[in-house]
């Protein structure tokens, strides 16, 4: 999880931890820490490949409820265009 810019938080998951933090912090990440540079990350589970995307999907929902749709993307909202 990334916590963002102007309030903004980004969910994901990946296979290479190390590489996919470089990527969002040097600005070559996914389209929404692009937009929304990360300030910190935090590791909020560690699941085998084939639960990943599922859990990922249960904290983003988790997220959208707890600080609103504008502000969380991840999961299967990773719309970056409706992104405020």
């Amino acid at each position: 999880m990334f916590n963002c810019e102007k309030n903004k938080t980004y969910i994901g998951q990946t296979g290479n931890y190390e590489k996919r933090m470089k990527q969002h912090f040097s600005g070559n990440g996914a389209k929404v820490t692009q937009k929304f540079k990360p300030k910190s990350s935090q590791v909020l589970n560690v699941v085998p490949g084939f639960l990943a995307k599922d859990i990922e999907h249960e904290y983003t929902k988790k997220y959208v409820k707890r600080k609103g749709y504008n502000n969380v993307r991840g999961g299967k909202w990773t719309n970056s265009k409706t992104f405020f």
